[in-house]
């Protein structure tokens, strides 16, 4: 890594993925993609593995089929490999037992890959990531889709929203890179 551990992860938005991903590491890799939907289609995400797959790296996503609609394995310019496990997005507490299950494969699965970054996107893959990142001694990247706390103002209780905040500024303060749709995360 290019940074002191002690300081804040640099931020970028999305349009610079590939510079976000060379002061992550100097040679070509093994990039791991977590998603936690079946992310198809996703535009984001396709054109980030597709700008990683240009410039030489090898992108492995790991998604999660909440509807069990989707192939559980795609091959093309990046490789998308899904856990189909039933569960409503927006259904607050009771999903927890299916969060728990996707992160539980998501780092199985990560610990398999030996993967030489990992890429969480959005907070709801920030956790496995991070253990991921630590076990493997590797870099991670965050990349914040959106302002969730925000987002979720008005819809969640209070003290949750609370949460939702310090978790993003542990994802923040503890990535090597960070990505976000606006300097207004900052």
């Amino acid at each position: 890594l290019d940074r002191d551990a002690s300081r804040p992860a640099a931020a970028t938005t999305h349009s610079s993925t590939i510079e976000t991903m060379a002061t992550v590491t100097s040679r070509r890799t093994d990039v791991l993609m977590l998603l936690s939907h079946a992310g198809a289609p996703d535009p984001r995400v396709s054109k980030e593995a597709e700008t990683l797959h240009a410039d030489g790296h090898r992108v492995h996503v790991l998604a999660w089929d909440r509807t069990g609609n989707h192939a559980p394995l795609e091959e093309g310019e990046f490789r998308i490999e899904r856990l189909s496990a039933p569960s409503r997005g927006g259904s607050g507490l009771r999903q927890l037992s299916g969060f728990l299950r996707f992160w539980l494969w998501l780092v199985g699965r990560g610990r398999a890959l030996r993967p030489g970054v990992v890429h969480a996107h959005d907070l709801d893959t920030f956790i496995p990531a991070y253990v991921l990142a630590k076990l493997l001694r590797i870099p991670l990247v965050f990349d914040s889709h959106e302002l969730y706390r925000e987002m979720q103002t008005g819809r969640m209780p209070a003290p949750a929203l609370a949460a939702v905040g310090a978790l993003e500024r542990l994802a923040m303060r503890n990535s090597s890179r960070v990505i976000v749709v606006s300097h207004i995360a900052l």
